[in-house]
This record gives C-alpha cells, structure tokens and sequence, in this order.
C-alpha cells in the first residue's frame, strides 16, 4: 500500500470517528473500538517489515503520520499507546527475538492480536538500574522473578510484559536482563488502573511478578546486558517517537496565537510570534534528522545531541507559548489545555534522566577530541 492510499483510508476510518476522538482525552477507559478499527486498517503494523505482515513503511512516514493526525486531534495519550506498541515492535521483537518468535510476534502485533507493554520503571528508582529492586533468581532452567514494576504504558491493555529483573551484579554493578511474561503467568498481578488524566486514554498500571517462574529461553538478548544492549537505544526511540508526535500538537499551538493576535496590534510583541515560529520550525528539523537516522540505524553522539537539542527547544516553546497565553489572556478551550497539559507530561517522561546523558555525551565528547588529537600527533 502507498503512503497517500494510507492517509486516504485512514482520513475515512477516523471520519466515523471524529466526534469521538476529539473528546476521548476524557476518557479513563481505552478505547478498544477505535484500537481495533486502527488495527484493521494496518496502523498497529505500520512500520513492522513485511515479510512479519506488517505494511513496513519507515519510521520518517510514521512520524508525519503522528504530525497530522495530533494537528487534526488525534490525543496525544493514545499516541502514546501506539507508538509503544510499534515501538517494542521494531526495536525489541525484531533485533532480538528468535526467529520463530519474531514470526509469530510480529504478526499477532500488526493485527492487533496482541500488544507487548515494557515493564521498566519502579517508583523511586529514577530510571536508574543501580535502584531496581525487582530480581530475577536463577534456578537450573528457570528464573524466579519478584518485584514490582511501575508506571507501565499499556499495562492493562498488554498480553505480554518485557519485564526487565535484575539477575546478577558484577563489580558492584546490576546486571539487566529481559523477560517475555504472558499476562496470566503464575505469579503476575496486575494492578488497577492509574489516572494519568493528562495521558488519558493511554492505560497505565503497576504488576506485581511474585515467585514467577519463567524458562530462561524466555529471555529476550543476552544475560545480564540488556540495559545496555536493550533499555539505552529504546531510550532513544522513545525520545523520538515522543517528541515527532508533539510535533502536530505544537502546531496546533503555533495557530492558536496567531489567530488570536488579531487586535493586539497596539499591545502585542511581535518578537513572540517569531520566536514560537523559529523555534517551532528548527524543532521538526531536528526531529526530521533524527528519524532518519534511526531509519539508517545510526546511533552516534550526533543522534543524542540531535535528541537533547530538541528537547531543550520543546521545553522553551512550551514556556513561551504559556507566557504568551497568560500576558496576552489569549484563551485555550478545554481540549486545547488537555493538549497543553499532554505535552507538559509527555515531556516529563524520563525526565530524570537527561541530565545524566547530558553529562556523559558531554565527556563522550571531550574522549573523541582527544582521540583526534592523538591520531593527528
């Protein structure tokens, strides 16, 4: 299928759900009509390769498809839901799967059959594995998981949990390893629902793994090396596939002040305008280039400078534009502050953990230079 056939058949599935969609932000229940609906027309196996019955368009063509479909408002929780469940796909299931696995998976993702949830995070660790708690016990053939994972996107909508255990620790450092748990496994509890409110109709829940026996060919990549191998480059899909999506949203943004500064003339600094312009423009430039790095698997200090830039430009113009509503009294209806609030949280994910990459790329930097200078001498 043609991109343009896409966005064709997707304008016409979602004009049935118009009214529906510009107020599922209200919503604490998921949408699964809708879900299905975006199954059924190929959207939850929009980049998955072909040959894994996925429509295998890039990762360029899904973020326009994020950038118009948040500008005509597409909510950005349910984006969030979405490009979870494409991003596990790509960058969990294809690179590190068994092969029969990856048929089987990728398959089921792409129509909608099942969706996979990243089981991560736990409260207080910050994002950082040298806090998690949750282990995972060798045991002959097996592994014994407890712990309890936190904050997890699509947790209630999920089948499957990439659960993330500590199962060892080498020179005082925790060993990360990745587990693929059905969602009715022995030992899997999973809680209710969190209110995210500004996320909704994303679903987010805690899952408590208590004496899980899991074989050890359930593991997905190496023993012991996926934060490294696994967790660091999702982190950079995350990044992009979070801030292309925001892309539309902002535009929305842009609009709205420019619209309502007609008959500020006499009162408005027009320098505003310019610097929500500029920013917003050089903000999709980045994005752009990102993803297509991504698309080319490049995966260097330019890529995560690209992705820290960018981060950067979206926390100023969220700045600025809410100065600007606020001097001006410019007025937000109230999908317009969901929208506003969306982003503001969606910004906030992982925010623990830039200023620790910022130093490292910082260092990693300084090491480069000097490996120039002494291949130069």
């Amino acid at each position: 299928m043609e991109y343009t056939a896409m966005i064709k058949k997707t304008e016409d599935t979602f004009e049935k759900y118009a009214i529906h969609i510009r107020t599922l932000y209200q919503l604490k229940e998921f949408p699964m009509n809708l879900w299905k609906a975006m199954a059924e027309i190929g959207l939850l196996g929009f980049n998955i390769p072909k040959q894994y019955g996925g429509l295998g368009f890039s990762n360029k063509k899904l973020l326009q498809l994020f950038e118009y479909l948040t500008e005509k408002g597409f909510p950005l929780g349910l984006v969030l839901s979405w490009l979870t469940h494409l991003g596990l796909a790509n960058f969990l299931i294809l690179p590190f799967a068994k092969e029969e696995e990856k048929q089987g998976l990728l398959s089921q993702m792409a129509k909608g059959e099942i969706t996979i949830s990243l089981a991560y995070g736990e409260l207080g660790s910050g994002g950082s594995p040298k806090r998690l708690k949750t282990n995972a016990i060798a045991c002959n053939d097996y592994f014994i998981i407890n712990g309890k994972k936190d904050f997890i996107t699509n947790g209630n909508l999920a089948d499957i949990f990439a659960v993330f255990p500590v199962t060892g620790e080498k020179e005082g450092v925790k060993e990360i390893s990745v587990f693929l748990v059905p969602k009715d496994h022995k030992g899997v509890e999973i809680k209710e629902p969190i209110d995210v409110r500004r996320l909704n109709p994303a679903l987010h829940c805690s899952v408590v793994f208590k004496d899980c026996l899991v074989k050890a060919e359930d593991r997905i990549g190496d023993e012991g090396k996926a934060y490294d191998q696994i967790l660091k480059p999702w982190r950079e899909y995350e990044d992009i596939y979070l801030m292309g999506a925001l892309i539309g949203a902002m535009h929305r943004q842009l609009g709205l002040v420019m619209e309502q500064t007609t008959g500020l003339s006499d009162s408005m600094d027009f320098s505003r305008i310019e610097e929500l312009f500029s920013m917003y423009q050089s903000y999709k430039v980045l994005i752009t280039e990102s993803v297509s790095m991504l698309d080319n698997r490049i995966h260097n200090e330019k890529l995560s400078s690209l992705i820290l830039s960018a981060r950067r430009i979206a926390v100023q113009f969220q700045n600025v534009y809410s100065d600007t509503i606020l001097e001006y009294e410019m007025k937000e209806d109230e999908e317009m502050r969901h929208v506003t609030g969306s982003i503001y949280d969606l910004l906030k994910i992982a925010e623990g953990t830039f200023p620790t990459r910022r130093t490292k790329l910082g260092k990693n930097l300084i090491d480069l230079m000097d490996q120039r200078k002494g291949s130069l001498g």
